[in-house]
């Protein structure tokens, strides 16, 4: 288990890797690219390994990591790495491989100039502005975990069990339609967030998650309907969860920090993702045996429901009108860029 965590590590470093060679105008759609494909692995998971012994699973598994090692081979350094060590021409080529044009155009010299300016010592990762956009991405991410979608994911398989008939439908194809529900509503909030908003999105879709933790605890404590409601609650929550809490706070970590911050920051962020998640499911079995299975959920419809809107209220005036402006400027600034060099 130790050396499997070190290597889903990738799951960190994935997101920064992509941000450093990636354009600013598709960068949050590429960097939560990671949350998409973990979810479809996921959902390969559950297809395969129902109908495969735990033997023939951890072979499949190790044969795609050796494929994933084989197309990684290929790739080139993060130029801002390389730039960093004081190797220019490399990051001349490494942005010239990722943009598809030669070492020499336009675009490679822009893309130099922007991360000798990056690279400028600003203390940047002291500054109010940075310190109150990890405090607010912290807070997200740890209303986020606290919903319990961790625990639903986790615990599927006796939720389903104990719900639906095994003559109806097996557990393992429950878990399946689940991770199908979870992949398509996430991909259904990417699009979304330009139509809605990130703010309006995430309180609707958090309250809308917080009523359905409600519903399925108290028909788990009290048991006022048919069992096959308890997995229709489970299908409704993570259907609401990924389009709020789910997608909105990783798209915003790529909007809130300035590209000079932007790697480490995030690397805090997702690291406190995880060790929130950690805790949550250390103290889940304890908290179990002391309240009982439904109380557990109205704990998450509680804390979801008090924290999203004020850690919302405390994002949208500010924070995320500043990180557009700067987006805007920079965008601007390119095409002055271009245009000075074109006149050259």
């Amino acid at each position: 288990m130790f050396i499997s965590g070190i290597g889903s590590s990738i799951f960190l470093i994935d997101p920064v890797y992509v941000s450093e060679f990636s354009n600013e105008s598709i960068r949050g759609t590429l960097t939560s690219g990671a949350l998409v494909f973990l979810r479809l692995g996921m959902l390969t998971s559950y297809l395969i390994g129902g109908a495969l012994s735990y033997k023939s699973m951890v072979y499949i598994c190790l044969t795609l990591s050796v494929i994933g090692i084989m197309i990684l081979i290929p790739l080139k350094e993060s130029p801002t790495l390389l730039m960093m060590k004081g190797m220019e021409e490399e990051a001349r080529k490494s942005i010239a491989f990722y943009t598809n044009s030669k070492s020499d155009s336009i675009v490679v010299l822009q893309e130099i100039k922007k991360i000798k300016k990056t690279l400028a010592p600003k203390k940047l990762e002291k500054s109010k502005s940075t310190q109150r956009a990890l405090f607010l991405s912290l807070t997200l991410m740890t209303t986020a975990v606290f919903q319990g979608i961790v625990v639903v994911m986790v615990y599927a398989n006796p939720l389903f069990s104990e719900a639906v008939p095994e003559n109806i439908l097996s557990a393992a194809w429950c878990s399946v339609i689940l991770a199908v529900v979870s992949v398509t509503f996430g991909m259904i909030a990417a699009s979304l967030t330009d139509l809605i908003g990130r703010r309006s999105l995430m309180i609707i879709f958090s309250v809308a998650a917080g009523l359905c933790c409600i519903c399925l605890g108290t028909h788990i404590h009290l048991h006022w309907g048919p069992p096959w409601l308890t997995a229709v609650f489970v299908y409704l929550f993570v259907a609401t969860y990924q389009c709020g809490a789910g997608t909105v706070p990783y798209i915003l970590i790529a909007e809130l920090f300035l590209p000079e911050v932007k790697s480490i920051m995030s690397m805090i962020v997702l690291e406190w993702t995880w060790l929130c998640s950690f805790i949550i499911l250390y103290i889940f079995t304890p908290l179990v045996a002391a309240i009982g299975l439904g109380p557990v959920f109205y704990i998450f419809a509680t804390y979801d429901l008090r924290r999203k809107e004020e850690s919302m209220q405390r994002l949208t005036p500010e924070q995320l009108q500043g990180a557009i402006y700067y987006q805007r400027t920079q965008s601007v600034h390119a095409g002055e860029t271009q245009m000075m060099d074109l006149n050259c």
